[in-house]
């Protein structure tokens, strides 16, 4: 992009749309912020119409989701509803394994400030369950017993 040839991409553009809301519609900051977290900027920076609209595609998908999963939690009290670790079944075992393994790498990512590979992680897990049906899992250290 070069402000003086004039193919730069406003950023007013991209969160409150153009004239045309058909053609430009509105995709807000956090999508803005989306694609900002997932660039390489270790390289050169792409952006332009279809980049944007991937990128509102993964941010409507992340937010669907976590959506789905937190409306499931609305009655959920701890004091009532939680269950042992022990007495849990070792597929939900090994999921909840996978989480804390996904949070630790989120987590060592974010604080090494690399906001790319923590948008990666977290997108791959979103969009998981598609391969979750064609690949076969594997067993977890914390659910070693789990057969598939």
């Amino acid at each position: 992009m070069s402000k003086s040839l004039g193919n730069v991409v406003d950023p007013k553009l991209i969160t409150d749309g153009g004239k045309n809301l058909k053609a430009q519609p509105a995709y807000g900051a956090d999508v803005l912020r989306l694609w900002v977290a997932s660039s390489n900027y270790a390289a050169d920076v792409c952006i332009g119409d279809s980049i944007i609209k991937q990128t509102f595609e993964a941010y409507r998908k992340m937010r669907n989701t976590a959506r789905f999963l937190l409306g499931n939690l609305h009655d959920f009290d701890p004091a009532v509803d939680a269950v042992p670790l022990a007495d849990l079944p070792e597929l939900d075992v090994y999921v909840l394994g996978l989480l804390d393994d996904l949070l630790a790498e989120v987590h060592t990512h974010t604080h090494a400030h690399a906001h790319t590979r923590t948008h990666a992680r977290t997108h791959a897990r979103t969009h998981a369950r598609t391969r979750a049906r064609t690949h076969t899992l594997t067993a977890h250290p914390r659910a070693p017993g789990l057969a598939l």
